[in-house]
């Protein structure tokens, strides 16, 4: 694969951040790329936890919200984007002060 064409689909992938707006004949030349292309596209490379931000839930929250430990915090944060957990109907709030 000619390394100007690895840029130019780097560069559609990254400006578009999808598959439908992506040349066809670029999905139609490479489909063994293009697979690990749209498992890849939009999975979260980078985290970060808002200091005063709480999950509330009377559910258990352990059995059902993925979380994890940064090195910034010694609790446990959400590994599940703010927007996906409105999406499933669990309360955040923001307690400042």
């Amino acid at each position: 694969m000619p390394l100007s064409e690895v840029d130019q689909i780097a560069k559609a992938v990254e400006k578009f951040n999808g598959k439908d707006h992506i040349d066809e004949t670029y999905r139609n030349r490479y489909p063994e790329l293009f697979k690990y292309v749209d498992l890849l596209n939009g999975v979260i490379f980078a985290m970060g936890s808002h200091p005063s931000g709480f999950v509330v839930s009377p559910i258990d929250l352990d059995a059902n919200v993925s979380t994890v430990y940064t090195k910034e915090s010694k609790y446990r944060v959400t590994s599940v984007n703010m927007g996906e957990l409105d999406g499933e109907n669990y309360v955040k709030l923001d307690i400042l002060g």
